[in-house]
Parts: structure tokens; C-alpha cells; sequence
């Protein structure tokens, strides 16, 4: 396979190439790490795209035993050869899982998070960790371990959170995979604003041993630039006879509900995003599927999880540690959460207080009973009607209803708006919401929508795929670590955590930082 034939490729291709000889796993590898190398750090007047944490030191390691393992009994594992990156909240044996955090950069797990031993077994290559907001809190671009990420079809904006590295990535083909975390739209959002396809399944499908900070509402999934490969990864990580596994692209004789409120939620199509959500469906209706036009799920009540309990996750995570920061109170001195939660958070009634102990969450068992009641509220709506999926825009305050809900809400790309303020042209995401448990119809919908329109529009680097030295892994991982602090220097001789550095400013850092080590991209 050429380098052209390379981007945009998905499992079925390569293993296609494995089977052939036409290309081995260690070339693959070397490939995304070529692009990661041009692109990743890469500014030319812009910021970054800046979505890679860091690169597991053993990755051409990986990669070698794959070839020989292949070269010995062929393509014999789902995820063979498959690089994969997750996100900086998932545990790696050898890496740091930071969840975003500068200080939490010495944090390195002994041992793999379930959903990556199960990726291990199923034959993935584990390229290393990418960017996410700090502690997972917010949808903004900003974490103190990386510094800024920025979307892959203009770096100027948003991608997204709090999962923005696994979604630039995989859109910008650093990898065939990733794997994001979901508490509320933060698979949902950075998938859809980086024109990928990105799976919150249904909570408790996919394992969360090993996830930082993981909740009541946590659930891992996986973004891919296809649906096919989508179903592929959810399969090999969904805990066994749970869901997951093969789906038809059938769409013919289903029930698409278009959802236009949630218990007192509007779900409304905002202005510029209206014409590419009536085409959306006019192409359902195409592929002969009946929309049921305005959904109301009455009986949902769209509330979030007590801030208690995330109170309490922090504050079990900092006890855990031996080094700085010990406390709640110590981590929002030192500033270390993205700027956006620091002044959201501050506001919040506990900030007065931040005892680091944990507090009686007399909230939990409300909280439980109002999922298992919206489950129920979800199911009996659907049944009523007779529908097979619900759809919105794939949007934050939307994106709610899969967490109060616990269902799976899938988004795919479904053409682009026009961002008034800058010009840029960025993606738009349809998500499609099913039963809980039931990922199989939510799949089956979305590729069927996928194969028909193909919205996805991969983005353009121009010679991101040219000659060059191999990429150093321990300077590309220095560099990283290097860019992070000099952004936390600058922002606390200006006095202000609670204010980011302005895109060019972190453009200035990143250049300075590169300039300094010796780093060519």
C-alpha cells in the first residue's frame, strides 16, 4: 500500500494489506508516526493541532511483535496490527495518566486499564495517550499537561472536550483508533466538531477499571473516521455478551424520532446548522426510513450528577498520591485545571470550602433512582411510538440526554456550518440516540446514513505525508513536556491561572520551545 493509500484507511484495509504482503505493521506505525512528527506540533503562523500527550516509548516494539506474530499465523486477532491512541485519563502500564494535568505527569500506571488489556488482546498496537481538558472538566481546548489543542480543520478553534486529543487524531490520521472518555458530551462534541465518528455507549458496555476519576455517568468508547471500524472496536472492548458485535446497514421499515425536547430542554437546531440537519432528513427518508417528527420525551428529567460526587472522585484520586498536589484546595491554587472550570467551579457553593476529605453524598441514591426512572421514561416513550433511534445535533446541552439516560448516543458526520465569527467552515454531527444496550440498531442506522451521504471530509495538511527522519520518540516526548511547562510558567508571571494564553501567545511558546530543544517538525 502506498502513503496515499494509507490515509483514510481503515481495518478492513489494512488487514487486507497484512494478508497481502503489501504492508506490515512496523511500516504502518512508522507512517502515523511520521504524521504525528509533521503535523502534530506543526504551526506556520497558526497554533497546533497539539493532540498527542505523549508516545509509548515501546511503540516500533509493538509493532515488530505484530509482524511476527503475522508472519507466523497470519491476521488472526479482530484489532491486529491496529494503532490505537486513548486518552490521557485511561491507564497504560509505563505511561502517565494525567487526565490533563502537568502535576499529575509523574502519575504512571502499573498496569493497563481493562478496556486496554482487552485491546491488547485483541491485537491493537497502543501508540500512547492524547490530549484532554484538564480532569475532564469543561469542553474547552485547555489542559496544563499540553498546554492548547486546536480543531483539525482550523486550528484557531475549538475541538471540542473534553476528549479533543482521541477526536484530532483520528481525524487528522495519527491512528486507525481511539479511545475517549464520556461523563457528558465529551466523546460526542469533539468527534462531531472534528468531522469523526464517535460511540458514548450505553454506561457500564465498556469497562472503567483504570479510568481516572470515573463516575456514575463515565463511559469509554471508541472514535474512528468509520462506523464499520467503530462497531469493530466496541466489540473487542464491550464486556462480553453485553452488545457490541456486527451490524447490517439496513434502514428500510425503521422509526427515526426527531427529538425536539427533553423534560423542560428545547432541543433546537441553531440558524446555521439548519439546512444540513433538514437534508439529514430528507436522506433518512431516502433510504426508507419513516421520521416521526417532534419527539417529546416528557418524563426525562435532564439532571446532572451532585457535584459532591466529583468532589469526592478528586479528592480519592489526590489521597492516592505521595507528591503535590495532596489537595482539592492545593490543585485550584496552583491552577492547574483549564481556565474555563477553574472560573466555573469557583462559583460553585463547595469552592468556599474544598474540604480534602470525602463528604457524605446524600445526593447518590436520588441520583440512581432518577436514571433508572429516565431509562424507563426513554424505553416507554420509544415503545409508544414504535421508534428504533432518536435524532438531534450532536451539541453539549443535547448530548445530556445520553448521560441522564444512560443510552447509547452515536454522532457521524452530516456536512458543515459556516463559524460567523471566524469564517472557518467546521463540521456538523448528527447523533442518533437508542435504547439502552441496544448499540446494534444505533449502528445500523448510522451507517447505513454513513454509506449513503459520506459527509466525512478528511482535512488537509498538504506534504504531512512527505520524506523525513524518523520521529524521536523520547525528544517528541521532552518537547511535549517542555511545551507544557513553559505555558505554565507564562501564564503565572502574568498572574493569571484563570486566563489562557491567547492562540498566538501559545503559538509563541510552542515555537520557542521547539527552537530551544532542537525539534524539526
Amino acid at each position: 500500500m502506498s502513503a496515499q493509500g494509507l490515509g483514510e484507511a481503515t481495518i478492513d484495509s489494512v488487514h487486507a494489506g497484512y494478508r497481502n504482503g503489501s504492508l506490515t505493521c512496523s511500516r504502518l506505525v512508522e507512517f502515523y508516526l511520521h504524521r504525528v512528527k509533521r503535523l502534530d506540533l506543526r504551526t506556520d503562523g497558526r497554533p497546533p493541532l497539539n493532540s498527542i500527550v505523549s508516545i509509548a516509548p515501546d511503540v516500533r516494539e509493538q509493532a515488530a511483535s505484530c509482524d511476527r506474530e503475522m508472519a507466523a499465523g497470519g491476521v488472526s486477532k479482530p484489532l491486529h496490527g491496529i494503532p490505537v491512541w486513548v486518552k490521557d485519563n485511561i491507564a497504560v502500564a509505563g505511561l502517565a495518566a494525567s487526565a490533563g494535568l502537568l502535576d499529575f505527569a509523574d502519575a504512571v500506571a502499573p498496569e493497563d486499564a481493562a478496556l486496554v488489556s482487552k485491546l491488547r488482546r485483541a491485537g491493537a498496537v497502543i501508540m500512547g495517550t492524547t490530549s484532554m481538558t484538564g480532569l475532564g472538566m469543561g469542553t474547552d481546548a485547555w489542559g496544563s499537561r499540553f498546554g492548547r489543542a486546536g480543531n483539525v480543520y482550523d486550528t484557531r478553534e475549538e475541538p471540542g472536550g473534553s476528549s479533543n486529543g482521541p477526536a484530532i487524531a483520528i481525524s487528522a490520521n495519527f491512528g486507525m483508533v481511539a479511545v475517549g472518555v464520556d461523563d457528558c458530551c465529551s466523546i460526542i462534541m469533539p468527534a462531531a466538531l472534528n468531522g469523526a465518528v464517535g460511540l458514548r455507549p450505553s454506561v457500564g458496555l465498556v469497562p472503567r477499571e483504570g479510568v481516572v476519576l470515573a463516575s456514575l455517568d463515565t463511559s469509554p468508547g471508541p472514535i474512528t473516521r468509520t462506523t464499520e471500524d467503530l462497531g469493530r472496536v466496541l466489540e473487542a472492548m464491550a464486556v462480553p455478551g453485553s452488545g457490541g458485535g456486527s451490524v447490517s446497514r439496513r434502514v428500510s421499515g425503521k422509526r427515526v424520532g426527531v427529538l425536539v425536547r427533553a423534560g423542560k430542554m428545547a432541543f433546537d437546531v441553531p440558524e446555521g446548522m439548519r439546512a444540513p440537519f433538514d437534508q439529514a432528513l430528507r436522506d433518512l427518508g431516502a433510504l426508507g426510513a419513516t421520521v416521526v417528527p417532534d419527539v417529546h420525551l416528557k418524563e426525562v428529567r435532564m439532571l446532572r450528577l451532585s457535584p459532591i460526587a466529583y468532589h469526592n472522585a478528586i479528592v480519592q484520586h489526590l489521597k492516592a498520591r505521595n507528591t503535590p498536589p495532596t489537595s482539592v484546595r492545593e490543585l485550584f491554587k496552583l491552577g492547574l485545571l483549564a481556565p474555563g472550570a477553574l472560573r466555573d467551579i469557583g462559583r460553585a457553593p463547595i469552592a468556599a470550602l474544598w474540604p480534602n476529605v470525602r463528604l457524605p453524598d446524600v445526593f447518590a441514591p436520588w441520583y440512581r433512582r432518577i436514571l433508572r426512572e429516565n431509562q424507563q421514561a426513554l424505553a416507554r416513550e420509544m415503545d409508544q411510538q414504535g421508534l428504533d433511534a432518536l435524532i438531534f445535533l450532536s451539541l453539549p446541552l443535547h448530548s445530556t440526554l445520553s448521560t441522564v439516560t444512560q443510552a447509547p448516543q452515536l454522532t457521524v458526520p452530516a456536512g458543515s456550518f459556516l463559524q460567523s465569527a471566524t469564517g472557518a467552515r467546521l463540521p456538523v454531527g448528527l447523533s442518533f440516540l437508542g435504547r439502552q444496550w441496544d448499540e446494534a440498531t444505533v449502528l445500523e442506522i448510522a451507517r447505513a446514513y454513513e454509506a449513503w451521504t459520506r459527509h466525512r471530509r478528511p482535512p488537509e495538511f498538504g506534504d504531512g505525508d512527505g520524506a523525513g527522519e524518523p520521529l524521536d520518540l523520547a525528544q517528541f516526548n521532552a518537547v511535549k513536556l517542555a511545551v507544557a511547562h513553559r505555558v505554565r510558567d507564562t501564564m503565572r508571571l502574568r498572574g493569571r491561572n484563570d486566563a489562557p494564553l491567547s492562540p498566538e501567545e501559545f503559538t509563541a511558546a510552542v515555537d520557542g520551545v521547539k527552537k530551544e530543544l532542537g525539534y524539526r517538525d
